[in-house]
């Protein structure tokens, strides 16, 4: 059993290591093009994989700090009454757009704001 805990414990440290890459590959000014996202994406969803059965706390940590790396942040900056102006990234933004321009959307999108 010593080489299994040995072996679990390498895997472990890798993780750990594999997971600050990540986060540092996950800066914006990194992750500019869709490409970089999808690639991040990509890689955040294979170290949730692997990361699934390990029970160190560092990489459940790292596991989900990275799927955060991955929800965009939005923010309200303005409502008027017209409809709501949020700041963001990536596709919920243009979704926001979209739900400021038909309020018939705003109902479905309010509940996906931070405030």
């Amino acid at each position: 059993m010593g080489k299994l805990a040995t072996i679990d414990l390498a895997l472990d440290e890798m993780l750990v290591n594999l997971a600050a890459i990540v986060l540092r590959l996950s800066k914006p000014d990194v992750t500019r093009t869709p490409e970089a996202r999808r690639a991040l994406a990509q890689s955040v969803h294979q170290y949730a994989a692997c990361a699934a059965r390990s029970t160190d706390p560092r990489v459940q940590e790292l596991k989900t700090q990275l799927e955060k790396t991955l929800k965009p942040s939005l923010r309200i900056v303005a409502i008027d009454g017209e409809g709501v102006v949020v700041r963001g990234g990536g596709h919920a933004s243009a979704f926001a757009l979209r739900a400021t321009a038909d309020k018939s959307l705003f109902p479905l999108y309010d509940s996906l704001l931070v405030r």
